[in-house]
């Protein structure tokens, strides 16, 4: 019982003070670019993503897991763009700005967008 607390003990004293209580950076995002510039890339890439093919059963949008691009939950190969289905009413150029603006969100910790049927909102 006693070798118990000894290793209880200061377990429980580092838990404690291990604790962060510097509330500054609570509830703050931060972007590796200018606010602006990135709020502009979503307004831009919103425009797009209204153009994708409405899935049947998902909402749409966007998301990357891990460095893989998925559009309406389907794994897309980046260099055959042109096969995309959800992308077929897009123009080539449309196209690259749709990659190019995701990965640049991915690159400001926005790794998906989508719209919520329920909320009628686009959500990142």
């Amino acid at each position: 019982m006693k070798n118990t607390k000894i290793f209880i003990v200061p377990f429980i004293l580092v838990m404690f003070l291990s604790c962060n209580n510097d509330t500054n950076h609570r509830n703050k995002i931060e972007f590796q670019n200018k606010n602006s510039e990135v709020q502009d890339s979503i307004i831009k890439i919103i425009a797009l993503l209204k153009k994708i093919q409405d899935p049947s059963n998902v909402n749409k949008g966007y998301d990357y897991r891990k460095d893989d691009l998925f559009i309406n939950n389907v794994k897309t190969n980046i260099a055959h763009i042109g096969a995309i289905f959800a992308l077929s009413k897009f123009t080539d150029n449309e196209k690259r700005q749709f990659v190019n603006l995701t990965r640049y969100l991915k690159l400001n910790n926005i790794s998906s967008g989508s719209y919520d049927t329920y909320l009628k909102l686009w959500v990142f």
